[in-house]
């Protein structure tokens, strides 16, 4: 294991958050990567990155392991004994009620357990639950948009990496804290205890039904959930509450927030170089920009109280989290969907669907157009899409057809003029979306077409049955666009 050298710790100022407010963040935290929302002194022994496995390894696995800590939070210099695990629980429920103003009714058990037992008791069988055992098919939509790699397999890939990639876990089907091979803090049990509470008062069992395996859904339920235990793991670290609302401005946290965790992506990629780059982003998503807008929520009037609501009502995509002003004026996503998408491509089988949502555009545009400046922006403007993969038979010739819509015409022009592209690129290097044999003249084809704000793209073979046109001419695409939800609060200003 490796970690960050000791650092001193200097006496604050007495006004440390007016100075602060001038400092760099290397003038601010100098060496210290990991600690990533913190805006003081850097953390004593705080782990760097042999240990570190992305939290969320696989898509599959987002809901799985994002109600943990991962390595990069742990400090292994503060591991408790296995027998002071439950005096420390009963310590750090205490913190929690400080710091959140609630805390759990009953104390759930706190266990050690083998990394094995971790992969085999609640890994798979938590994967299981989420996807009903047919988790390899809905990856298929991520190795096909060249998101994942095409030979990448669950099971081995969690054979590798399920003994190093969280320090503790909240097991939602056993109610119980554990411990992958090692003990952790009392900062980790916080983290912990939060989602014990979650559970006890929105059941995070039923939360994971509601997303319907949208990987959107997925990734923005996620955020409320990750970003509130994040966000009081972090107001332990700091002592209270106040300090990191009240007096340290939203832009800074922003600024500070964005900075280490891009910092920590490039660790992770230099130690974990076979994992793909947007598996790293999308575990980053749910910690970083889920503090965030947790942090939003809490600047409403209502407070805590506000963090409460959304349980009721859910963050239903990234856009709502990336742009959390959505989210509070009640804006939610526009649900679309194929009639006759069973037999859309005559000769094909549909094999899965699911949604990006904004966020997973922008991983898409940065998988396939590296040199992209600004992917965020091109894709700011989303309301709504929906993917689906068809294939033949024999696995050899598949299609993608995706669907999206846009708040305007210019930027569903914007965002479709750039996915076509990156679909180009896809498409010239893999195979499969292909004419067979390609020495005949076969080739491949992206079309787009637009009518106002939607937008729909087709990549596959040439003499592949179907043009994007005719999604349009036969009047296949069925939205639905919901309401405007009230909004929660008014915000509290800095």
């Amino acid at each position: 294991m490796i970690h960050a050298k000791p650092t001193k710790r200097k006496p604050r100022p007495k006004n440390w958050i007016t100075a602060m407010r001038h400092e760099t963040p290397t003038q601010r935290n100098p060496g210290s990567v990991n600690d990533f929302t913190s805006p003081g002194p850097a953390r004593t022994g705080w782990v760097l990155l042999t240990e570190v496995v992305v939290g969320v390894p696989l898509f599959a696995l987002l809901f799985v392991v994002l109600i943990g800590v991962p390595s990069f939070a742990a400090d292994p210099d503060a591991q408790l004994a296995p027998k002071a695990l439950r005096a420390e629980a009963e310590a750090a429920s205490r913190d929690l009620k400080r710091i959140r103003g609630k805390t759990v009714r009953k104390l759930p058990p706190v266990q050690v357990i083998s990394t094995r037992e971790y992969k085999d008791t609640y890994l798979l069988k938590s994967l299981d639950f989420m996807w009903g055992g047919d988790y390899e098919r809905s990856l298929d939509i991520f190795r096909a948009l060249g998101m994942l790699p095409a030979e990448l397999e669950t099971k081995k890939f969690l054979d590798r990496f399920a003994g190093v990639m969280t320090s503790a876990a909240y097991d939602f089907l056993n109610k119980r804290i554990i411990f992958p091979g090692r003990t952790g803090s009392r900062e980790v049990l916080v983290h912990e205890l939060c989602h014990a509470l979650q559970d006890e008062r929105f059941d995070i069992a039923k939360l994971m039904r509601a997303t319907g395996g949208s990987y959107d859904r997925i990734l923005a339920t996620g955020a409320l959930i990750e970003g509130e235990a994040t966000n009081v793991q972090i107001r332990y670290r700091l002592g209270g509450s106040r300090l990191f609302a009240g007096f340290i401005p939203f832009e800074t946290l922003r600024r500070e927030t964005r900075e280490r965790a891009e910092a920590i992506r490039r660790s992770w990629m230099r130690f974990l170089k076979d994992v793909p780059p947007s598996v790293i982003r999308t575990q980053s998503f749910v910690y970083d920009e889920g503090v965030l807008f947790i942090e939003r929520l809490r600047r409403r009037k209502l407070r805590w109280a506000a963090v409460d609501e959304a349980y009721a009502m859910p963050p239903q995509s990234t856009t709502q989290i990336l742009h959390p002003e959505k989210y509070l004026a009640g804006e939610w996503p526009v649900t679309m969907d194929i009639k006759g998408k069973k037999t859309l491509v005559p000769g094909y089988e549909l094999v899965t669907e699911n949604t990006l949502g904004e966020f997973g555009m922008r991983l898409f545009l940065m998988t396939h157009l590296p040199k992209l400046e600004a992917p965020e922006k091109v894709v700011e403007g989303w309301r709504g899409d929906r993917v689906y993969l068809y294939r033949t038979k024999d696995g050899a010739s598949q299609v993608v057809v995706w669907l999206s819509t846009w708040e305007t015409d210019q930027r569903a022009g914007s965002a479709g003029e750039k996915l076509k592209e990156a679909l180009g690129a896809l498409t010239e290097r893999n195979a499969s979306f292909r004419d067979k044999p390609v020495y005949r003249g076969g080739g491949h084809r992206v079309s787009r077409i637009q009518l106002e704000t939607d937008l729909v793209l087709l990549a596959g073979p040439v003499l592949a049955p179907l043009k994007a046109e005719d999604v349009f001419v036969k009047h296949l695409i069925a939205k639905t666009v919901p309401e405007r939800r009230p909004p929660i609060g008014e915000e509290k200003k800095d």
